[in-house]
């Protein structure tokens, strides 16, 4: 289970809890590597995370982003980003503001 910081509906702010895995290994070849949102719940002004969306919202977040490709794209942007982070790799504030 891995919760992040993601949007839905070209804005809303959410956590949303993305599970990744990989197909076995066929004859044929490697298996397939997926993704998938296992649930959303709303961000709360302080950060925090808050209640689940309801159905009609899922419902309509995934009509808008179909199979929610690109909340799992910020999804894997954000945890990306805090692993550099933790690693010692991300530039530093200062130099993203000079950009």
């Amino acid at each position: 289970m891995t919760w992040a910081p993601a949007t839905i509906l070209g804005g809303l702010p959410v956590w949303a809890d993305v599970h990744w895995g990989k197909d076995a290994d066929t004859p044929n070849g490697a298996g397939d590597y997926w993704a998938e949102v296992e649930d959303i719940c709303w961000r709360k002004r302080d950060g925090s995370r808050g209640k689940s969306i309801t159905q009609k919202v899922w419902e309509r977040a995934e009509n808008y982003d179909c199979y929610f490709c690109h909340t799992i794209e910020e999804v894997e942007d954000y945890l990306d980003h805090q692993t550099r982070e933790r690693e010692g790799e991300a530039p530093s504030r200062e130099k993203v503001s000079l950009l």
